[in-house]
């Protein structure tokens, strides 16, 4: 028997094609954020990612807007991010 959130994922691919494609373009967006600061997009302020897929850009460009939003809406300076 699935538990609950598998069955979520499972409603929700059924209901939004690409969604596996979405997640593997989230990995490659969580991959660079460990590269580049250490974390994940789980440690930074929420972000629109879905927008950004949707527009078309690469895992990186979103992960460069989430940090641009994460340090205009706390005021620091993206280097204070880096490892």
């Amino acid at each position: 028997m699935k538990s609950e959130i598998e069955q979520a994922v499972d409603k929700l691919q059924e209901q939004e094609p690409g969604f596996d494609q979405f997640r593997e373009w989230m990995r490659e967006v969580d991959a660079y954020l460990e590269q580049r600061l250490g974390m994940s997009s789980d440690d930074l302020p929420d972000w629109l990612y879905r927008d950004d897929y949707d527009d078309g850009l690469s895992p990186e460009e979103a992960a460069e807007n989430a940090i641009a939003y994460a340090c205009e809406e706390h005021g620091i300076e993206p280097e204070e991010l880096e490892r």
